[in-house]
């Protein structure tokens, strides 16, 4: 849905207001989260936002066909590579090697961009986007387990996401970032509800 916008950082932008709304519903509905917890919160909203304007910024350059399997693929790799340093959970072989599989043949999807004359441009924002994902995916794994109760953690993370996002957005594009067609408004809103 962020790709068929016309601004990329406008539809990704929406998605993400839309979704604190949400955040800030559900919160409302849950316990605050405890002292403990706010710093895995505040890492996760530096790191969401940071896959968002990457994911954006490869929008940009390239095709869904190349940026997404990029992002996607690379991200279970770096959980995988970086997770041994900072997770107790322990893989098995098979595990560790559905990994692999799976995000080899995502990343082979992605190969068209070394041999059609796309811009490679998408490829480091797309890799930044996947280690952003990497990042809060083990950051999100370990505070929604530190919180014990997952629905209050997402719900504050969509809040601190559009806290943190929408400056940035605001900085780079001014405020034209939030110019949109209603349909725009729509496609974002039903992708914040989709996550």
């Amino acid at each position: 849905m962020i790709k068929s916008g016309a601004s990329k950082l406008t539809s990704m932008l929406i998605l993400t207001v839309v979704q604190g709304g949400f955040g800030g519903f559900i919160a409302l509905f849950s316990a605050f989260p405890s002292g403990a917890i706010w710093p895995w919160l505040l890492a996760s909203g530096v790191f969401h936002s940071g896959y968002k304007l990457f994911l954006a910024f490869a929008y940009e350059q390239g095709d869904l066909s190349r940026v997404y399997p990029i992002a996607r693929g690379a991200a279970p790799m770096l959980v995988l590579a970086l997770s041994g340093y900072v997770l107790s959970d322990a893989l098995s072989v098979r595990e560790v090697a559905g990994v692999l599989v799976l995000g080899a043949g995502i990343l082979m999807m992605a190969r068209g961009v070394f041999s059609n004359g796309e811009s490679r441009r998408l490829v480091p924002l797309a890799l930044g986007s996947a280690l952003m994902t990497a990042g809060y995916s083990i950051v999100d794994g370990l505070g929604a387990r530190a919180s014990g109760d997952a629905v209050m953690y997402v719900a504050w993370l969509f809040i601190l996401d559009a806290v943190f996002f929408t400056p940035i957005c605001l900085a780079l594009r001014g405020r034209g970032v939030f110019r949109a067609r209603g349909k725009d408004w729509m496609m974002g809103s039903m992708a914040a509800g989709a996550s």
